[in-house]
């Protein structure tokens, strides 16, 4: 059956202000580098940068007033927020400005679903494919021709450090290779962010196309995420073919076998097996942990250590039990049982856990009960069996990066909190 989605007009017009809007923002959903990380990070590039992305949003808002006419569940989720932060600075006494910033990304993920209603999730997967279409060619000239295309974007590229070489905004070049050459970050920070976005669109490709996954969009997220050659994004494409299984008609035993033999042919690949041995928790690995995060601090300046996954989730399991109330904030480097006990110059990058790590109990389980009504969102509107799938999806890519606050995201986790049932979508 046609999903709702598809049944509603969609005339959404590429050059109106609001779709160029919304693509400029899932370039910044990628924070590549100094300029697109401000929606997250203090800025790097100057204080103007930051500016670029409030007067575009603050023009969004100027053009669709009418549609901001009840804005009750915004206040009220600001209220709980807020009262979480002042119990924050009683407890630190010190309020971070960090905490502005979870405000700030809360009222943009109320702006992104105020103004394109479910068209958010069209919208989504439309631009992460076009892009995905870009990265894919830049991805093949960069393995043909790396030192050609280096040389060339040196005249318009943002140097970066890290997984990346250089970033142009709609993408980047990789510093890392796999068995198939260098590994495609597209338009993301990293590989395996990247992937994550794309697990995502095609996450929405599915539901928007009646699971029909032989469609251009689909085959393009499909080659992208290959290129990635990221274990994550690897390792969630299980649960793409989960949920197509869930949503097809087809025999159990056909389903039960295609499962059984998908995730361990993905475990099979050449890498994916090597990384997910490595890791593993060794004997004395929170030792070796504190060693490195030690000669980071003594030898180099600006860098941190970031463990591997699972160590990573057990030391965030540690923060967690070391304040399970109200969480150790936005600051780690600062307040975090890692921080305080072990080293500043170690950092976790997992997601899931940090929901509870950094925020407590109690919004951590306010979190993830609006995950599960934003799934339960997907199977009125889609006509689908999403819910189940949706929380998955976020578990699985959240064991390596923390998508809870990039404003993009959080319009789609939150997007039962803030959907209105009334809001279809726009003809632009």
């Amino acid at each position: 059956m046609m999903s709702m989605i598809l049944s509603e007009p969609l005339n959404l017009k590429r050059s109106s202000y609001e779709s160029v809007y919304f693509f400029i923002m899932i370039v910044y959903m990628g924070m590549a580098n100094g300029y697109t990380q401000v929606l997250s990070y203090p800025p790097s590039k100057g204080l103007w940068t930051f500016f670029v992305p409030v007067i575009l949003t603050i023009t969004l808002v100027v053009r669709n007033v009418k549609k901001f006419r009840s804005n009750k569940r915004l206040y009220l989720v600001l209220c709980i927020v807020c009262i979480w932060v002042v119990f924050q600075g009683i407890k630190y006494m010190h309020l971070f400005a960090m905490n502005l910033f979870l405000l700030y990304n809360i009222v943009m993920a109320y702006i992104f679903v105020k103004v394109y209603g479910y068209g958010i999730i069209v919208l989504y997967e439309r631009y992460v494919t076009k892009l995905s279409l870009i990265g894919l060619f830049v991805w093949i000239i960069y393995n043909l021709a790396p030192e050609l295309l280096i040389n060339f974007t040196n005249y318009f590229s943002v140097k970066c450090s890290g997984t990346l070489i250089s970033n142009f905004f709609i993408a980047g070049l990789a510093s890392s290779s796999d068995f198939i050459g260098f590994r495609n970050a597209g338009f993301a920070q990293e590989p395996g962010m990247y992937a994550s976005f794309v697990i995502i669109a095609m996450f929405f490709n599915l539901i928007l196309n009646g699971f029909n996954y032989k469609n251009r969009s689909f085959i393009i997220l499909f080659l992208s995420l290959i290129t990635t050659q990221s274990t994550t994004g690897y390792l969630a494409f299980f649960l793409i073919v989960f949920f197509y299984t869930l949503n097809v008609k087809t025999s159990r035993l056909y389903v039960i076998l295609f499962l059984l033999l998908t995730l361990p042919s993905i475990i099979a690949l050449p890498f994916v097996g090597d990384k997910i041995k490595h890791y593993m928790p060794q004997k004395d690995s929170i030792e070796n942990i504190v060693w490195n995060g030690e000669y980071i601090e003594n030898n180099i300046d600006g860098a941190v250590f970031v463990p591997q996954r699972l160590d990573g989730f057990i030391l965030e399991c540690m923060n967690f039990l070391f304040d399970p109330w109200l969480g150790y904030g936005v600051k780690k480097e600062y307040t975090s049982y890692v921080s305080t006990h072990l080293s500043r110059y170690i950092s976790c990058s997992n997601g899931n856990i940090s929901i509870f790590s950094r925020f407590g109990l109690f919004m951590g389980i306010f979190f993830y009960l609006i995950l599960y009504r934003t799934g339960k969102l997907l199977d009125s509107v889609g006509n689908v069996k999403a819910s189940l799938s949706f929380i998955l999806m976020f578990l699985v890519l959240t064991i390596s990066y923390q998508l809870d606050s990039i404003p993009m995201l959080l319009s789609l986790w939150l997007l039962s909190v803030f959907f209105d049932t009334n809001n279809n979508i726009r003809k632009y």
